[in-house]
């Protein structure tokens, strides 16, 4: 439907906010995870913008260890 209901792999709040241009205030639910990336530990968030069943449903995913544990290795 040309809109955005997850976004994944943010390195920090700024970047949604400036990079890509959402208003904090969008955000519904975020997760941080802290991945390994070329031997450095970062931070990479997920961020939810909408209550539509499908961004609901790769949120609840996202949060399941299994799914966690893909991000962290």
């Amino acid at each position: 439907d040309n809109d955005v209901d997850v976004m994944l792999g943010w390195g920090s709040l700024d970047n949604i906010t400036t990079t890509g241009q959402f208003a904090e205030t969008d955000i519904l639910e975020s997760v941080e995870y802290q991945v390994t990336y070329q031997g450095t530990p970062k931070n990479r968030h997920l961020h939810r913008l909408t209550d539509k069943p499908g961004a609901l449903k790769v949120m609840e995913h996202l949060l399941l260890d299994s799914t966690r544990a893909i991000f962290v290795s």
